[in-house]
């Protein structure tokens, strides 16, 4: 029996645990068979770990069906406001991430031209053909943020919402309304080193999420983004926690 790492941000609401999730020192956090909730998420979120630990019981092999099954579903749950259940409808998500960064861009490409058909179904042809150039722009961003295991949440939603906003602003509005530039999870670094973890998002207002201090000063309160006295100056990636592919 192994403990194995995986990554916070790759659970999500109504998964089925497999195994009991540990922390650094074995303790067990959620016991096999637990159903995650969102809540029971936000309070693993919370307590500032990036990864935590499963028991792997089962053979080597039987471990990637766990992870690679709803890898993808996961890490694009964390990055937008839809639930496993409705990213599992768009056509192609739902199967294996065996090939996860092989086919980044289709899946994505996918899932923008449904998100966006409300705005092409009403385009003439001409305006239609340049719309689905700037969506291919947008596919192909969404691919580039990604590199060596992180994600670029924040500069993605902000060059998706420039990209968009050539074809009106409704398309931009729909963006923001699916995407949110700031994951729980996310650290950001301010003026004078001061380092806060985002703990919550919400999609009415996706770029002033709820963010505390890593390093509590006399056990500070969480607070607004828009509400801060220090000027943003960073904004980390997201790690994005894929299994090594079994050997062939």
């Amino acid at each position: 029996m192994k403990d194995r790492l995986i990554g916070v941000n790759t659970l999500y609401s109504g998964m089925l645990l497999e195994y009991d999730i540990l922390d650094d020192y074995g303790h067990i956090l959620l016991h096999k068979g637990t159903l995650l909730t969102t809540d029971l998420i936000q309070s693993l979120t919370k307590t500032g770990l990036t990864y935590v630990r499963y028991e792997n019981a089962q053979d080597e092999e039987e471990k990637y069906d766990w992870l690679q099954k709803n890898n993808f579903i996961a890490f694009l749950q964390q990055i937008t406001f839809l639930s496993s259940d409705e990213l599992a409808l768009v056509s192609g998500i739902n199967g294996s991430a065996a090939n996860y960064l092989n086919r980044t861009e289709e899946w994505i490409g996918r899932m923008h031209n449904e998100w966006f058909s409300v705005h092409l179904n009403i385009l003439t042809d001409d305006r239609k053909q340049y719309a689905d150039s700037v969506i291919n722009r947008l596919n192909g961003r969404f691919a580039e943020m990604y590199d060596e295991g992180m994600f670029y949440t924040y500069e993605f939603y902000y060059d998706g919402i420039q990209l968009l906003k050539s074809l009106g602003q409704a398309w931009a509005d729909t963006f923001s309304s699916i995407y949110t530039p700031y994951p729980a999870g996310t650290v950001l670094t301010f003026e004078e080193e001061i380092d806060c973890l985002v703990i919550d998002v919400y999609q009415d207002e996706p770029d002033n999420p709820l963010i505390k201090p890593i390093l509590q000063v006399n056990g500070s309160d969480p607070y607004f983004l828009k509400r801060s006295e220090k000027n943003l100056i960073a904004v980390q990636p997201l790690a994005v926690v894929m299994p090594d592919l079994p050997e062939e």
